[in-house]
């Protein structure tokens, strides 16, 4: 048998084996996260999409995301919560978070807005537990603006997702006494459903390489979620797992 031809079999079944690995590692949940069971409405049509494009994306390919479901609404059982986006370019450029109680059949309702200084890369807010909290309960929206030019408001980009505020099971009470860090917390909370109180545990100033591995994973998991919710959970999934790609390409510094 010719040399030549089995040096070249040998290298396209190491090149199907490598592709098929990196779709398996795609393909495989690992953070635990279980999406809640449908209960209410289903998420918002009307909050705009993942981002109203303005004047100040320069050609990103990663557009301003938030970093939480969007197939179906995520939920906390904190009324205090942590909220996480992506936040594209190289300019740090001022954001404006505001938080919108939802009703059925109604307007929605500012209950919050401040002002943050923007940095390109993962960023996080959380509500202070100094100020009031959020309704058990009740479902809100939530919501960034990256204002590109304060003197053109239509060019900021915009973007929204929703949060329901639960209360907590009392086994997850209990488990969460005998968690040792803050993996095996977060790790409770995704097979609990509770996304925002998952992601909010390695939302840290100062994390392990293995809490670190976990936030990519958990960000990777729902992607992989997403992407098999119809046209628009598939946009956003290939959005998420680009910033994934480069979360891991960069340093491993925390989210702001």
């Amino acid at each position: 048998m010719n040399t030549r031809w089995l040096l070249h079999l040998a290298t396209s079944l190491l090149g199907s084996s490598l592709l098929a690995m990196a779709a398996t590692a795609w393909a495989q949940p690992r953070s635990g996260y279980t999406p809640p069971p449908p209960s209410g409405p289903p998420p918002s049509s009307e909050r705009g999409g993942l981002t109203s494009r303005g004047g100040c994306e320069g050609g990103e390919v990663i557009p301003l995301l938030p970093l939480a479901p969007q197939a179906h609404v995520g939920r906390t059982a904190s009324t205090h919560p942590s909220f996480a986006w992506f936040v594209p370019g190289a300019e740090a450029l001022p954001i404006e978070f505001s938080i919108f109680e939802q009703g059925p059949g109604k307007r929605p309702k500012l209950v919050r807005r401040l002002e943050l200084q923007g940095s390109p890369g993962m960023m996080s807010h959380a509500i202070p537990a100094n100020l009031p909290g959020l309704s058990v309960g009740q479902r809100y929206l939530w919501q960034v603006a990256l204002i590109c030019d304060p003197n053109r408001p239509s060019t900021a980009l915009v973007a929204a997702a929703e949060v329901d505020v639960v209360e907590a099971t009392p086994s997850l009470a209990t488990a969460l006494l005998s968690a040792t860090d803050s993996v095996a917390r977060a790790q409770l909370y995704a097979q609990a459903g509770l996304w925002y109180d998952s992601l909010r545990e390695i939302l840290q100033p100062v994390k392990t390489p293995r809490a670190r591995e976990f936030e990519l994973t958990l960000l990777a998991d729902l992607a992989n979620l997403e992407a098999t919710q119809g046209e628009q959970g598939s946009a956003y999934s290939a959005k998420l797992r680009q910033v994934v790609e480069r979360e891991r390409r960069h340093s491993p510094a925390s989210p702001r």
